[in-house]
């Protein structure tokens, strides 16, 4: 059974990717002109998306406890009707309760630290280092201009620190690409792994 729902993982990838006009072999994007960059191919790839995505619910019902959870994605109904955080900006703590709200049973929850990982390898945050022992995540150039910014605050014995903060814009950019920040957190992980 773990073998089958790898398999269904991976072609649900390939056609996740394949719906955004990637090559999923290589991850360079077609060209434009390109046969795979046709509208109606992505369209397809799409409904392939969701029938797995409606296979590996299916199957995730039929499983023990016990068995290994089904890795976080976002139904494209999901994203629509997603309630966003409107009167102010928040933190990726509160962003990430939010969007485990959608999760469904038997699926894995997304913590920050995976978000903030992602989002660092994609270029939207970077690591700063203010002494040996205090590092932290701020937005780059790229972060600010989704609407990620960075704000220093008190804690309740009067120490400092940074908390960056996800404004309207910035909440739907992860939300529209969470499966890209989800991907690009693992990737990194794995890839450290190996060195």
């Amino acid at each position: 059974m773990v073998a089958d729902m790898d398999k269904l993982y991976k072609m649900r990838d390939y056609a996740n990717q394949l719906s955004q006009g990637i090559d999923p072999t290589s991850g360079i994007s077609f060209p434009d002109d390109s046969i795979m960059n046709i509208r109606k191919i992505k369209l397809h790839n799409k409904e392939v998306c969701k029938l797995i995505d409606s296979i590996i619910i299916a199957a995730s019902r039929r499983t023990s406890a016990e068995a290994r959870k089904i890795p976080f994605f976002m139904l494209a109904e999901a994203k629509e009707s997603f309630q966003y955080f409107e009167e102010h900006p928040v933190s990726i703590s509160m962003l990430c309760n939010r969007i485990n709200e959608c999760a469904m049973n038997g699926m894995s929850k997304v913590r920050p630290m995976v978000i903030t990982r992602g989002l660092t390898n994609l270029g939207y945050l970077e690591e700063i280092f203010r002494d040996e022992e205090e590092r932290f995540k701020v937005p780059t150039e790229r972060g600010s201009m989704i609407g990620i910014s960075k704000e220093r605050r008190k804690n309740q014995y009067g120490n400092e620190y940074t908390v960056n903060l996800y404004d309207l814009q910035a909440q739907k950019f992860v939300i529209t690409n969470i499966e890209e920040i989800l991907n690009a957190a693992v990737e990194k992980k794995m890839l450290d792994g190996l060195l």
